[in-house]
């Protein structure tokens, strides 16, 4: 949970958007988990 927390967090960095926030956290569901660094 702590890990998709953080993705949350830094997708909302990358994009302001909520609209792209949600998509993109939906993505992230869909697609297997990838290391950020």
């Amino acid at each position: 949970m702590t890990d998709d927390r953080n993705m949350i967090t830094f997708l909302s960095q990358e994009g302001s958007s909520t609209t792209c926030r949600t998509q993109d956290m939906e993505a992230n569901v869909q697609l297997p988990r990838k290391p950020l660094i």
